[in-house]
């Protein structure tokens, strides 16, 4: 009996010990009446595929741990013989899961969420190592659900967006030499550079660093994360949620407004939907505890905290080959005034509202482009001083009305062509939707879904407390935005 490999152990830079400690989940969704013959030979395919991608990239296949000997810090163990996670289950019998049903309604956000969607481990100090990716087939009545995990510490969005696309490929083409080179950067290990070149833990210098950082919070070692983000207002503690579909017209006329209002130039598509949202998301969870007038009188301080990846434009020689984590929080500030304005006219009658617009997107805008290099250097210090990385948590409240965490995953996973067995053979084709699986609902959250390149519509998902969301569904200026909803 030869004996096992040799496991390769080393902890995660500081950008990836720092990143949200949970898995990047999406659910690929196919139409094939191949039954389980079809999910077999997907099985079949998609483990050589990964086999042929991993070991180009074996951290993929690896596993993670929390250290025994440093605090908080996560651990990558690999070993030659490493494969993915591929799990495979058949649920034709689940008459929620049918997918012409599925299909027909547009893909519910709310048909992934539920255990059969659920996580592949949690890190823990008392559990065994977890995957940092698992892929899981559903078989459903007319189709198969691909749900993929990657663990957030090892990369972001697009790391995952760029691996699946390398999977895929190798679907297509079995005899793809495993030596041959990927197409996109793909090293987790390159340093993001900082301000100081010092080495080793700092608990002063990361809590006066911290101080600079408003999206960031330095707890207190020890501090239980639950109870950090207990929830101080009164709501409904029934979480709900749904997608609203923004047509291009709806598009158009948010950006005509806000340039006829001075704007200096042609604001993005994210930034105006990301103004909406906050505004009417925002407005109606303050009505909801019953603070609005208040907020409104004393235009209280609200906040939207947004994700932004700068991998593609900050350090381009410096990390010109780096695959991790390339995600920094940014965290845009504005009066509830502004906010009540624009949730109140209607997107036909926006003269008396189109300046509010214009100063919510503005302050978006300026928020995302204050990351540059110094930005992300500053954070780089600030994340390789603290003695614990859990320590780093993010200021984002979610029971908070005044706050809402937006996000974007619009080009990430839609545009990937896979090789689907059907009863006739195998197709190529892109997933009819890709959605988000969750456990449970969010709270005071926002996320653009993927969409293919010549598709016009935009699709968002908004969760918060039930109440919330029927009072938004029923808000006559909100419709007028909305070209649809899928619940």
């Amino acid at each position: 009996m030869s004996p096992e490999p040799p496991t390769q152990t080393r902890p995660l830079t500081s950008w990836n010990q720092a990143a949200l400690r949970g898995y990047i989940r999406q659910v690929h969704c196919f139409e094939t009446n191949g039954g389980r013959a079809a999910l077999d030979k997907l099985s079949e395919t998609l483990d050589e595929a990964l086999r042929c991608v991993c070991l180009r990239t074996p951290h993929m296949a690896g596993k993670l741990s929390l250290s025994k000997e440093q605090p908080g810090a996560i651990l990558l163990h690999t070993r030659d013989d490493d494969h993915v996670t591929r799990v495979a289950c058949d649920a034709r019998s689940d008459k929620s899961l049918v997918y012409a049903e599925l299909r027909d309604k547009g893909f519910p956000a709310g048909a992934f969420i539920g255990p059969v969607f659920d996580t592949p481990g949690i890190l823990s100090e008392q559990g065994p190592p977890i995957p940092v990716t698992c892929f899981k087939l559903i078989l459903v009545d007319g189709g198969i659900l691909m749900c993929i995990f990657v663990y957030h510490s090892v990369t972001d969005g697009v790391g995952v967006n760029n691996f699946l696309s390398a999977v895929a490929t190798a679907m297509r083409d079995p005899k793809m030499s495993p030596v041959e080179p990927l197409r996109y950067p793909s090293r987790i290990d390159t340093p993001v550079p900082s301000n100081s070149k010092a080495k080793g833990k700092d608990a002063e210098v990361a809590r006066r660093l911290s101080q600079r950082c408003p999206e960031l919070t330095l707890a207190q070692p020890g501090t239980d994360h639950g109870n950090y983000m207990a929830s101080i207002y009164g709501v409904s503690k029934v979480k709900f949620g749904g997608i609203f579909v923004f047509g291009p017209e709806k598009v158009r006329l948010a950006k005509d407004a806000i340039m006829s209002a001075g704007y200096h130039t042609k604001p993005s598509t994210f930034s105006c939907l990301a103004a909406l949202s906050w505004a009417f998301m925002t407005t109606t969870r303050l009505r909801t505890v019953g603070i609005a007038d208040k907020s409104r009188k004393d235009d209280t301080r609200c906040r939207v905290f947004i994700p932004t990846w700068w991998g593609d434009r900050l350090f381009q020689k410096q990390l010109s080959s780096y695959g991790g984590n390339a995600v920094a929080f940014t965290e845009a500030e504005h009066g509830a005034t502004d906010l009540f304005i624009i949730s109140e006219h209607l997107s036909t009658d926006l003269l008396h509202a189109k300046g509010a617009l214009m100063r919510v997107v503005q302050a978006i805008e300026a928020t995302l482009a204050n990351v540059d290099e110094e930005f992300v250097k500053t954070r780089s210090t600030l994340f390789n001083s603290v003695p614990d990385p859990r320590q780093l948590q993010y200021s984002f409240t979610p029971s908070d009305p005044t706050q809402l965490f937006f996000n974007s995953w619009r080009r990430l996973g839609a545009d990937v062509e896979w090789t689907i067995p059907t009863a006739a053979g195998a197709k190529r084709m892109t997933a009819d939707a890709v959605r988000k699986s969750q456990s449970e609902w969010n709270e005071s959250a926002g996320l653009i879904m993927p969409g293919r390149r010549d598709k016009l519509e935009y699709e968002a998902v908004l969760s918060s407390d039930a109440d919330s969301m029927n009072a938004l569904r029923n808000n006559a200026a909100w419709k007028s935005w909305v070209d649809s909803e899928i619940f």
